[in-house]
C-alpha cells in the first residue's frame, strides 16, 4: 500500500495534478535504506559482489533499457529537439545526473518538459548510495558487533541529522536546486532508513508489541498515511513550510515503513497478486517510464489533444509500459521463462540496442552551447558598456539640441529688438525730417541728418563728414528725390564711399520726379550692397499716409514710413535667423533619423556585434526573458528622457513572441513612431491594432538557420538577419 501511494503521488506530481507529490521521494529513500539493511542481514554472510550484481539487475538494467529506448524514440522524431541528449544521457548512465542537473540549473519544481530525464536525479542518488552501501553496512555491522549495537544505530542517525542540516541550510540560502539534487543534502532519508533497519535488527521492531498484528496497528498506519497524503496535497514547493514538511514526511515515512513491514493485513495479502500488487511490484518501472511518456505526450500532442484525454492516456500508457518492462526484465530464479516473456525481453533489448546506436552517434553540443553562452555574455557586457556610453552621449547631445532649438524661441522678436538697437545712419530730405520722431523712437541709437529742399547732391559731403568723425555706421538709410535728382555720378560716388556697408534707398512719391526712382533702380544694378525700399509701392493706395501734396507725411504715414525702414533693415537679419533655424531643425531631424531604438532577447544579443557599427546612434535593450510589461516600462522611461527613437525595432526569437494584444498596447504607447518586429525568417511592421504586416522573409544564403538548440542563429543566419534589418531602411542617408 505504501509503495502504491508514493508511486501515485510522484506520478500525479509529474502530471501537474498534485502540488506536493515530490515529498513521496523521501519515502522511497527511507524504504531503500531500510530494505537494503534488512536484505543484507538476511544473508548468512554479506556478499558485496552479489549485492552489486543484484542491484545491477534490479536497478540499473531497467534504467538502461528505459534510457536507451527513450533516446531511440526521440531520435526518430525530428520535431523534438532535445539539445542535451548526449551529456544528459551520459550523466544518467554513469550515475551523476543529479550533479549534472545542478550544473545545468535544472529546476525540478518547474516541472518543465525540456528533458525526458528530469526525474532521474533520484536514480543517480540511489545508485551512488548503492555503491557505498556495502561499506556502510559492513562498517556499521562491525561497530554493532565489536563496539556497541546502540552506536551502530546512532552513527547513521547522526549522518541523517548532518545531512538534513545541510539540506535546511541550502533551503535557507534559497539554493533550492542544490538542496533538492545534492547527494548529501538528500541523504538524510536514506540514512534514516539505514538507522531504522539497524535499530529493528539490534533492538527489535519499533512498533509497540501490543499493536503488532492487530487492527489497531492498521489504524495507526492509516493515520500516518492520511497525514502523509495531506502534506502532499496541501504543501507545494513555494510553501514557507517546505523544510519542515520534508522533515515531517521523512519521519512519518519511517513510521509507515515500520508499520508496513512489521504488520501485514489480510487485505494486503489478498491484493498481493491483484492490480494493487502489480502496481506495488512495478513501482520502480512506473517511476522510470512516467516522465519520458509525459515528455513525449507534451511534445507531440499537447497542442492538439484534449487535456483530460491526454492525462488519462499518459497514465494508462505509463502503467502498460511499466507492466511490459516488469514482466520482461524480471526473471524468477529457478523458473524457466515462457515464450511470451522471452518475446517481451527480446523486444525490450532490441529497442534498447537501437537506442544505444542513436546514443553512440548523437552529437554532444555542450561545448557549442557553452561557447554560445559565453559569446552572449560577452555581447551583453559589451552592449551594456556601449549603451552606458551612448546614454551619456545622447543626454549631452539632446541637451545641446534642446538649448539650440530653445534659443530660436521668440527669435523674430529678438532679432527685431536687436535691429532697433543698431547704430544706423539715416540721411534724407523733408520727408524723412517729417518722420524723424518715429525713426528716433524706432532706432534710439541711430544718427539722423534730414533737412528741407535737399537732393542727393549733398550726400557725398555728409558721408565724408561722418566718415572723418568715425560716425559712419554699417547700415545707411537714404531718402532723396522728392526735390529733384542729382547726376548719376554723384550717387555713384556716394555708393563708392559706402563700400562694405548695407545701404537702403527709399523711392519717393512725387510724380514729377519719378525719374529719380528709375535712377536708383539703375544704381542698384551696379552695387550689390544697395537695397531699394519701395516707399512708392508700399504707400500706394494709402492716401491717409499723406498730406495734400501727396509727398509729406501724416501721423499714420510717419509710422508707416518708419515701419518700412525697420522692415527693410531687419529683413536680412530675419532671413539669416530663419535660415539658421531651418538648418538647425534639419540637422536635428537628420540626427533623429539616425536614431533607432532596439529591444529584444537573445536574438538581439546574438546579432548585436554585427549591427552595432551600422547604427552609431542606436540604443539597445535586451531581456533574458521577454516581458511585455518590462518593455512597456522601458519605452515609457525612454520617452521621458527623449532617448526613444522615432523608429523602434523588436528583435525576438520564437521563444518570446508577444501576443497581438501586447503588440497593440506597445503600438499605442509608441504613438506616431514606427514599430517593427523582426523574428527568425521574417521582418515586418506592427499596425496600430497590433496585427503584423510582414514585408519580407529572409534566410541565410548558405548553411542552416539555427544552432543545435533550434533557437539561436548560426553565424550565417546572423549575417542574413543584419541584412534584413538594414533592408528595413531605418537609416536615412546623410
Amino acid at each position: 500500500m505504501l509503495r502504491i501511494v508514493c508511486c501515485a503521488a510522484v506520478l500525479l506530481y509529474h502530471m501537474g495534478l498534485l502540488g506536493g507529490g515530490f515529498f513521496a521521494v523521501c519515502t522511497f529513500f527511507v524504504l531503500s535504506g531500510y530494505l537494503g539493511v534488512r536484505s543484507a542481514f538476511r544473508q548468512e554472510k554479506f556478499n558485496i559482489l552479489k549485492h552489486y550484481f543484484k542491484r545491477l539487475l534490479n536497478i540499473y538494467l531497467p534504467l538502461l533499457v528505459v534510457v536507451l529506448i527513450t533516446v531511440g524514440v526521440v531520435s526518430l522524431l525530428p520535431q523534438i529537439n532535445w539539445l542535451n541528449l548526449k551529456p544528459e544521457t551520459t550523466s544518467v548512465l554513469l550515475g551523476y545526473n543529479n550533479f549534472w542537473q545542478i550544473a545545468a540549473s535544472q529546476d525540478y519544481f518547474a516541472r518543465h518538459t525540456d528533458s525526458p530525464f528530469i526525474h532521474f536525479w533520484y536514480i543517480a542518488i540511489l545508485l551512488q548510495f548503492e555503491l557505498i552501501f556495502p561499506i556502510v553496512f559492513v562498517a556499521l555491522k562491525f561497530i554493532g558487533k565489536k563496539v556497541s549495537r546502540a552506536l551502530a544505530c546512532i552513527v547513521p542517525l547522526a549522518v541523517c541529522m548532518a545531512s538534513f542540516w545541510y539540506f535546511a541550510r541550502l533551503i535557507a540560502q534559497e539554493q533550492i536546486t542544490a538542496a533538492y539534487y545534492h547527494s548529501f543534502a538528500r541523504a538524510f532519508a536514506l540514512f534514516l532508513g539505514v538507522a531504522l533497519g539497524f535499530a529493528e535488527q539490534y533492538i527489535g521492531p519499533l512498533v509497540p508489541k501490543a499493536l503488532r498484528g492487530s487492527s489497531a496497528s492498521a489504524k495507526v498506519f492509516s493515520v500516518y498515511l492520511i497525514i502523509f497524503v495531506a502534506i502532499n496535497v496541501l504543501i507545494d514547493s513555494d510553501s514557507k513550510l517546505l523544510t519542515a514538511a520534508f522533515l515531517i514526511v521523512t519521519l512519518i515515512s519511517a513510521r509507515l515503513v515500520s508499520y508496513a513491514c512489521t504488520t501485514e493485513s489480510r487485505h494486503e495479502k489478498a491484493s498481493a497478486h491483484g492490480v494493487l500488487g502489480f502496481i506495488a511490484d512495478s513501482s520502480y518501472e512506473i517511476y522510470l517510464v512516467q516522465y519520458p511518456l509525459i515528455f513525449l505526450a507534451a511534445e507531440l500532442f499537447s497542442k492538439t489533444a484534449d487535456k483530460t484525454l491526454l492525462t488519462v492516456g499518459t497514465i494508462a500508457a505509463t502503467l502498460l509500459i511499466a507492466f511490459i518492462m516488469h514482466y520482461g526484465l524480471h526473471l524468477k530464479k529457478g523458473r524457466k521463462p515462457g515464450g511470451l516473456k522471452i518475446a517481451a525481453l527480446a523486444v525490450l533489448l532490441l529497442a534498447a540496442a537501437g537506442g544505444g546506436y542513436y546514443f553512440s552517434v548523437a552529437e554532444d553540443h555542450t561545448q557549442e552551447m557553452a561557447d554560445l553562452e559565453r559569446m552572449l555574455e560577452e555581447n551583453a557586457r559589451e552592449m551594456e558598456a556601449r549603451q552606458a556610453q551612448i546614454a551619456d552621449q545622447s543626454r549631452t547631445e539632446e541637451n545641446e539640441w534642446a538649448e539650440l532649438l530653445e534659443s530660436f524661441d521668440g527669435g523674430e522678436e529678438k532679432v527685431l529688438a536687436a535691429v532697433k538697437e543698431m547704430p544706423i545712419v539715416c540721411i534724407g530730405d523733408s520727408v524723412m525730417l517729417g518722420a524723424l520722431e518715429e525713426l528716433m523712437t524706432t532706432f534710439p541709437n541711430g544718427w539722423f541728418d534730414a533737412a528741407k529742399s535737399r537732393t542727393a547732391w549733398v550726400l557725398p559731403d555728409i558721408l565724408g563728414r561722418l566718415k572723418n568723425n568715425d560716425l559712419l555706421a554699417d547700415t545707411i538709410v537714404v531718402n532723396f528725390g522728392a526735390n529733384g535728382d542729382s547726376p548719376f555720378e554723384v550717387k555713384e560716388h556716394a555708393m563708392d564711399m559706402l563700400e562694405g556697408k548695407r545701404v537702403y534707398w527709399l523711392t519717393n512719391t512725387n510724380p514729377k520726379t519719378d525719374y529719380s526712382n528709375r535712377a536708383i533702380e539703375e544704381l542698384a544694378k551696379e552695387y550689390d550692397n544697395l537695397t531699394i525700399v519701395d516707399w512708392l509701392c508700399i504707400s500706394s493706395g494709402h492716401p491717409e499716409y499723406f498730406v495734400a501734396d501727396g509727398i509729406h507725411l501724416t501721423d499714420a504715414g510717419r509710422k508707416a514710413f518708419s515701419a518700412a525702414v525697420l522692415d527693410a533693415v531687419s529683413r536680412p537679419y530675419l532671413e539669416e535667423w530663419r535660415q539658421k533655424k531651418a538648418q538647425a531643425e534639419a540637422e536635428y531631424e537628420t540626427y533623429r533619423s539616425q536614431m533607432v531604438s532596439f529591444f529584444g532577447n537573445d536574438l538581439l544579443t546574438n546579432v548585436y556585434p554585427l549591427i552595432e557599427p551600422d547604427f552609431a546612434h542606436g540604443t539597445f535593450r535586451t531581456y533574458a526573458k521577454f516581458d511585455a510589461e518590462a518593455l512597456k516600462a522601458d519605452i515609457k522611461s525612454a520617452m521621458g528622457s527623449l532617448s526613444l527613437a522615432d523608429k523602434i525595432v523588436l528583435l525576438l526569437d520564437d521563444t518570446a513572441q508577444p501576443t497581438q494584444e501586447e503588440l497593440k498596447q506597445i503600438a499605442e504607447l509608441c504613438g506616431e513612431r514606427k514599430l517593427y518586429l523582426v523574428t527568425p525568417g521574417r521582418t515586418g511592421t506592427v499596425a496600430p491594432d497590433g496585427s503584423l504586416i510582414y514585408t519580407k522573409t529572409w534566410k541565410p544564403d548558405r548553411g542552416k538557420m539555427f544552432l543545435a538548440d533550434q533557437i539561436h542563429l548560426t553565424p550565417e543566419a546572423n549575417e542574413a538577419l543584419r541584412k534584413a534589418v538594414l533592408d528595413l531602411g531605418l537609416i536615412v542617408a546623410r
